[in-house]
């Protein structure tokens, strides 16, 4: 891994960060096997083509300084969490198993277990964004880590999501009902244990296949072109439409209204995948900026 300072912060910031990156990295490889059938349940529900381009290229990864801090308040809350948690004799924190399946060894580390009543808790510092349309790998890591407590002799009644939102702003909050709170308690729904251990199966195929398969829209974190119809000096569009002739007809009846052409993207390729520079898939995405063709 390599670390670029594009926003020229000062050299002892560099340090900080950079040193607590390495140290929780370093952390969470010495928490756990390595080897290459050797997975782990982050991994397992990662897109394929972006572990296995993050493999074959690690030493070449680069990061910017800056986004390191994200993960490092993750790491920083479930410190802390951990140290709570050992005050409490029925609470487990930062417990990591392993299973072994079709020649693949499955570890998984849950943030919290219940000894009392059972209940699997993972904690995650994320956004608003995450809360209001979820994420399907959160389920799919619960209900893993589920499946490999069970197969190691455990039983769990629930799952839970106790989501810290990191963006939160508290005159949303005021002006918002909907908006959530601070912290979010999120039931997952269980699955069966044959419906978890296809997944697995399934995941584990894709993973070790010669050729990974290209990720999805899905994986891609993909969002479409919109079209927003908007009115002079207005700071929200009246309406955002998914086609340009939708847009131009309703522009057309309300004086003064225009269309902003919001191009779309694929978010986890532009943003959060380290491998992007070394992927195909990004290369020749349409949205890729170096693909992009600016309207004329």
């Amino acid at each position: 891994m390599r670390f670029t300072n594009r926003s020229r912060l000062p050299a002892h910031l560099v340090a900080i960060l950079q040193k607590a990156w390495e140290k929780a990295n370093e952390n969470y490889v010495s928490s756990r096997q390595t080897g290459s059938k050797v997975i782990s349940v982050t991994e397992l529900i990662s897109p394929p083509q972006k572990r296995a381009l993050e493999r074959a290229h690690a030493a070449a990864l680069e990061m910017d300084v800056l986004d390191t801090v994200p993960a490092l308040r993750g790491v920083s809350l479930h410190h802390i969490l951990e140290l709570a948690g050992k005050d409490a004799p029925e609470h487990i924190p930062e417990e990591r198993l392993q299973t072994t399946i079709d020649t693949w060894t499955i570890t998984g580390k849950s943030d919290l277990y219940t000894t009392g009543d059972g209940r699997l808790i993972d904690f995650k510092d994320s956004s608003v964004w995450a809360y209001v349309f979820g994420k399907k790998e959160w389920d799919a890591q619960l209900n893993v880590l589920r499946w490999i407590r069970v197969r190691n002799g455990g039983f769990v009644t629930s799952l839970e999501i106790d989501l810290f939102v990191g963006d939160w702003r508290r005159g949303e909050a005021r002006r918002d009902e909907k908006y959530p709170p601070r912290v979010v308690v999120m039931p997952v729904e269980m699955w069966t244990m044959e419906a978890t251990e296809r997944y697995v199966l399934e995941r584990l195929a894709l993973h070790g296949a010669d050729t990974p398969p290209p990720c999805s829209s899905e994986e891609r974190w993909q969002k479409e072109t919109k079209y927003a119809v908007k009115k002079r000096d207005a700071k929200r569009a009246t309406k955002v439409c998914d086609e340009e002739i939708q847009a131009t007809q309703l522009a057309a009846t309300i004086p003064g209204a225009y269309v902003e052409k919001r191009p779309g993207e694929s978010t986890r390729c532009l943003d959060y995948c380290l491998a992007a520079p070394y992927c195909k898939t990004w290369a020749a995405d349409e949205w890729n900026p170096k693909n992009r063709q600016e309207d004329v």
